[in-house]
């Protein structure tokens, strides 16, 4: 753990290690100042932290205040890339080295979207602080930060005022779907939300069998069941040829072991699977997360002969019926924008991010560079949703680029 003071703030980076002590006071904030994610919340990253990321590559700074104590959290780890590269006919000195947030570039695909932890009454100056921290403490050639639409967005003074070159480049704004829960009268469906749900309820009718729909929380006793539920209906609606293009996340380990991690660490994630049930056999599935005023819709599933009867939006009314009774103010949908989205809402909120690159030598050419890759790798898992890849298409696999 180290320390340095940065005006009237105090930035001290942690790891796993010796992270424990400051857990209650991070607890604390995120009680106070809800994370939009769910998974940005400290026990959700701690087990990103466990499933994802080599012991002592973590670095959580934390800003306190000398009044008011605790005002800021960036979970950040250490990523390096391109082993072997070269500048100048010389071996790059520590390789390439950038920054993110936890949850960010390795398999972001149950979290999705990485925000730090930021009091309201001291974001500007407390992500200033951490800012000035990196520089003067940590080797890096770029480090990227994604804020929310009501955080901060860096300045270029932050790094001026620490005697750095100031180069942020900003990103592309990544829209969520917001279903608004906090309104005067319950929340109510509009009118081609309402023929679906609809639909549902009479399609299931003449169906016949006994038909339930269920939640269970991670943590509960039911949760393994409900689990293997969800990665079997995932896994079968990623092999069904209907709709968009629909990966199975869940095959990927480290997701596993997230999900893992998570239920070990209930309730801090709200993890919850809700399934609609046939004659007691799930058909289909859906996760959730929740955390303070915010229902997160995830991932979800269902069977080829329940298709038809559009079992998955069954299941989001579901889960906010219940997120409204438990007095949550919104739902938002995964990231990005599409027409079955838009049935609930059109209400957006958006987070951007912002990439810091730094003044070592080649570090501009080298984030360049791997921005390229970047967006190579980007497209081919773009086309992979709608059918196989040429291997002349979805090279660069050693180039370290995830």
């Amino acid at each position: 753990m180290t320390a340095r003071q940065g005006g009237t703030y105090d930035v001290r980076c942690h790891t796993r290690a010796d992270v424990e002590p400051l857990l209650p006071a991070w607890c604390a904030l995120a009680e106070r100042v809800p994370p939009r994610n769910p998974l940005a919340g400290p026990q959700a990253v701690l087990a990103w932290y466990d499933a994802l990321l080599p012991e002592g590559d973590e670095r959580v700074l934390a800003v306190t205040h000398p009044g008011d104590g605790l005002v800021a959290v960036l979970p950040l780890f250490v990523h390096r890339w391109l082993p072997g590269a070269r500048w100048r006919g010389a071996p790059y000195r520590d390789a390439v080295r950038s920054l993110h947030l936890a949850g960010a570039l390795l398999d972001p695909l149950l979290h999705e979207v990485s925000e730090p932890l930021l009091d309201p009454a001291h974001d500007r100056a407390a992500l200033a602080a951490a800012v000035g921290w990196l520089h003067r403490h940590e080797r890096w050639d770029w480090v990227d930060l994604e804020l929310r639409d009501d955080q901060p967005w860096p300045e270029p003074r932050w790094l001026s005022d620490v005697g750095a070159r100031p180069a942020i480049v900003p990103g592309a704004p990544v829209p969520q779907v917001c279903v608004p829960l906090d309104g005067d009268e319950p929340w109510r469906p509009r009118r081609n939300l309402r023929e679906s749900l609809r639909r549902f309820r009479s399609r299931t009718a003449r169906a016949g069998g006994e038909w339930a729909l269920t939640s269970v929380a991670a943590g509960e006793p039911g949760w393994p069941a409900a689990l293997a539920d969800l990665r079997r209906l995932h896994g079968d609606r990623a092999g069904l040829d209907r709709g968009p293009g629909h990966a199975d996340v869940l095959e990927v380990p480290s997701q596993g072991r997230l999900l893992e991690g998570l239920a070990r660490r209930a309730p801090y994630a709200g993890a919850t699977v809700h399934r609609v049930e046939r004659d007691g056999r799930a058909v289909a599935a859906l996760l959730t997360f929740a955390v303070g005023d915010t229902l997160w819709v995830s991932v979800s599933g269902v069977a080829d002969e329940a298709w038809e009867l559009s079992p998955v939006t069954a299941l989001q009314e579901h889960a906010l019926r219940r997120a409204e009774a438990e007095g949550r103010r919104r739902m938002l949908f995964s990231p990005g924008v599409d027409t079955a989205k838009l049935r609930w809402s059109d209400q957006l909120v958006t987070t951007r991010r912002f990439t810091l690159v730094g003044d070592r030598p080649g570090s501009a050419r080298v984030y360049r560079a791997v921005g390229m890759l970047r967006a190579h790798r980007t497209i081919t898992r773009e086309l992979r949703r709608f059918g196989p890849v040429s291997d002349a298409v979805s090279g660069s696999q050693d180039s370290g680029v995830r």
